[in-house]
């Protein structure tokens, strides 16, 4: 019954262009901030946020990553995973607080700068 139900819809909404209402059932995308051996407030996990394409979002609070006895970390922003050459256009500042939902869902990897002691 409600693969029918959803089956209807898709097909009502397909005979319209620009169809929100489809969008609203099946357009969210979930942005995942992997933490790269970072925590926050000690919650080592992933953080996924969902929503629409083009709204705004907060990001997630800054991970922290401890320090050792000769090296020491800050977070430097977030970098899309799998991207092996810096693109300054696709990377997240830390000083950045809101950030827009893209088109399709995408992993960000935290970056930290290190300092040896």
């Amino acid at each position: 019954m409600k693969k029918l139900l959803v089956a209807g819809l898709v097909l009502v909404c397909l005979s319209f262009s620009g169809c929100e209402m489809l969008q609203s059932i099946f357009g969210k995308v979930t942005v995942t901030f992997e933490l790269n051996g970072g925590h926050i407030d000690g919650n080592t996990k992933a953080v996924e946020i969902s929503g629409d394409a083009g709204e705004e979002f907060l990001l997630p609070q800054n991970p922290f990553k401890n320090a050792s006895e000769t090296i020491r970390y800050e977070f430097a922003g977030w970098s899309p995973k799998g991207y092996y050459t810096f693109d300054h256009e696709s990377f997240i500042y830390d000083t950045e607080q809101v950030a827009t939902f893209p088109e399709e869902d995408i992993v960000y990897v935290a970056s930290y700068d290190f300092y040896i002691d």
